[in-house]
């Protein structure tokens, strides 16, 4: 890409910077980085009838991210994804849990102008039970690969919630019913997510996401630079990486930083970036205190040549 010109070429880099770099959970297949095995184990599921999902890790690693993107590297086919996602949170029931994935599912399948993929509504059940829902998934079509994803379950706290959640996918599972509930979730292991986790073995993939490699984490900045003006120099990379410890939120983030600052002082490269080389140096391995760290030494004021 050619060099910016003019101050508004400049603003021009900035605002791609910060959009490429912003940190937040990624919805675009190509900027994905890594986790090959993890897509391919998750869209197995998701294919197989009636396998359901728990992906669990550390906060941080990028499990949103994948749930997200996986199923956009399905090949094109016969059958389309009907993807529905939600957020749980502290105040939800079962009910208000699963009015609301009913409602994204639905608005999924009409978002591609496909409503005969799902046909069933939320607005057909009186009252929201594992057998009803298992009835009324069950009506979907049958070139449909329904979907439903709940993140951040580990902030689900109402117990009623959770084990008829866990009775669920042990109905859709008995019954055969083509659907796939994929529960993420910040957990150091599975049974600290799931309710009677070992009566639903045969029904659940297990996936827990560690922190991501070298490697993955690199392709997570060549992904990005190759969409804007701004290089990395070898150095710049390897500090990146190694301070954010596979973490790829802290590699986002620093790399967003660095990109700025070099755009700042209206040049496209980073032969020795010092804030950098300072953060490596004193950086804790708490990736909270981090965090901290990152809010301003990067972050400069832009230089006009």
């Amino acid at each position: 890409m050619d060099k910016p010109k003019t101050e508004e070429d400049w603003w021009q880099l900035d605002y791609e910077i910060k959009q490429l770099f912003d940190g937040a959970p990624i919805d675009e297949a190509d900027l994905f980085a890594g986790r090959a095995a993890e897509i391919t184990r998750m869209l197995d599921a998701s294919l197989a009838r009636s396998k359901h999902v728990v992906l669990f890790g550390e906060r941080g690693v990028g499990k949103t991210s994948l749930s997200n993107i996986f199923w956009k590297r399905f090949g094109k086919s016969l059958a389309s994804f009907v993807v529905g996602r939600v957020q749980a949170n502290p105040s939800q029931t079962f009910d208000s849990l699963w009015r609301d994935a009913l409602e994204e599912i639905e608005a999924s399948a009409a978002s591609q102008g496909r409503q005969e993929l799902f046909p069933g509504k939320s607005s057909d059940i009186d009252e929201i039970t594992p057998a009803s829902l298992r009835r009324l998934f069950a009506r979907a079509n049958a070139n449909a690969i329904p979907v439903i994803i709940i993140d951040e379950y580990d902030k689900l706290i109402d117990d009623n919630a959770k084990e008829l959640t866990a009775n669920l996918i042990k109905e859709l599972y008995d019954y055969s019913v083509n659907v796939t509930i994929i529960l993420v979730g910040v957990a150091e292991d599975i049974g600290k997510l799931v309710e009677d986790h070992e009566s639903l073995n045969r029904a659940l993939v297990h996936i827990p996401l560690g922190r991501m490699s070298d490697t993955e984490l690199r392709e997570i900045i060549t992904k990005r630079t190759e969409r804007t003006a701004i290089k990395f120099h070898k150095d710049a990379i390897w500090t990146v990486v190694t301070i954010s410890m596979g973490l790829p939120y802290f590699t986002q983030t620093l790399s967003k930083f660095a990109a700025l600052n070099a755009a700042g002082q209206s040049r496209l490269a980073h032969a020795s970036y010092s804030p950098l080389r300072t953060l490596h140096k004193n950086a804790s391995s708490q990736p909270a205190r981090l965090s901290l760290m990152l809010r301003e030494p990067l972050d400069v004021s832009r230089r006009t040549t």
